[in-house]
């Protein structure tokens, strides 16, 4: 008896320090929540984390990116407008007809439902009448899945100053060369659309 009880207090205090681990784990991932233009990390995994957490830093201060047009932090006190800055999305303040990519990339999670609205209602639309959008559908099964019960996996744009590479290829390198990323998560079919209609060439 005094052996299995034994055991059991062996297996619990592995427990205790794995959790310790992975609650540290997030604790750094937290307190890094800038997403370089040229994004690159070491997995796929990694890439949505730093996303995640850059979104859920913002939130902290009470700024959502998703909603955010730069346009706000102008009319704010001077104190905060870094932070700001650093929260906003800057397409929400280009005028409707300004073409600022040569192409983009959206990266499909299945984490937003108005993305996949989008493509049913409104895809036609933005590839009948603008040029240099993609695809890609990035499949979170396997080893992801425990991590996907951790974070919710942001749906993304991935903008690119030139054609943008072939979907196939990782979202790592997909990130790297990107010129800049845009979470999806929280904007609704409307938005998307919008956002790609202004954004990109027409053709």
């Amino acid at each position: 008896m005094r052996r299995f009880s034994g055991l059991i207090g062996w297996r619990a205090a592995v427990f205790i320090i794995c959790l310790g681990c992975l609650r540290v784990s997030i604790a750094e991932t937290a307190q890094a929540p800038t997403i370089a233009s040229s994004a690159a990390g070491s997995s796929d995994e990694t890439l949505t984390q730093k996303i995640t957490s850059y979104v859920e830093t913002c939130k902290a201060t009470g700024f959502d990116p998703w909603h955010l047009a730069c346009s706000t932090c102008k009319i704010l006190p001077s104190s905060v407008q870094t932070t700001c800055q650093h929260c906003c999305q800057n397409y929400k303040t280009l005028d409707s007809q300004a073409t600022r990519y040569s192409g983009a990339i959206v990266v499909d999670t299945g984490s937003s439902s108005a993305l996949n609205d989008f493509f049913r209602e409104d895809g036609d639309i933005v590839q009948n009448q603008k040029k240099g959008v993609k695809r890609k559908n990035l499949d979170m099964g396997g080893g992801a899945r425990m991590f996907q019960q951790l974070f919710m996996q942001p749906s993304l744009v991935l903008w690119y100053d030139r054609d943008p590479p072939s979907e196939s290829a990782s979202l790592e390198k997909l990130s790297a060369d990107a010129v800049e990323i845009t979470t999806l998560d929280g904007l609704s079919r409307d938005d998307i659309r919008e956002m790609l209609l202004a954004l990109l060439p027409d053709k």
